[in-house]
């Protein structure tokens, strides 16, 4: 569901029961989203951590809750040669070159590599 969503449907039922009266409850049809791809950037297995394993765990759940959804992971590399990657991994960041934007979103990769924007 694409933020805020459940609450604009949420707010359009409530709406709904307000103008049919008291006891009666329609219910919105949820729109299908746009969205057709999702990134996982963090570090992935099989590095040796917590958060490895997290990344791991959170892309499973999603691409088996949506599995139409494409789910790809870019992972943050602590080792200069990388690591043998499974096949859902399509770009790597070295850690030493990756720094957070001034409004704390989107990394942005400096040096060689692609804009992950497009990804």
């Amino acid at each position: 569901m694409v933020l805020g969503e459940r609450r604009r449907l949420a707010h359009y039922n409530e709406l709904s029961a307000r103008q049919l009266g008291p006891g009666s409850r329609t219910t919105f049809m949820q729109q299908p989203s746009d969205i057709r791809k999702i990134a996982f950037l963090g570090d992935y297995l099989p590095r040796k951590c917590g958060i490895a394993t997290f990344t791991n765990d959170l892309r499973c759940a999603v691409a088996a809750k949506f599995p139409a959804m494409q789910c790809l992971v870019v992972p943050v590399n602590d080792l200069a040669g990388g690591y043998d990657y499974p096949a859902e991994v399509r770009f790597e960041i070295a850690e030493r070159t990756c720094r957070l934007s001034a409004r704390g979103g989107f990394p942005q990769h400096h040096g060689r590599g692609r804009d992950l924007r497009g990804a």
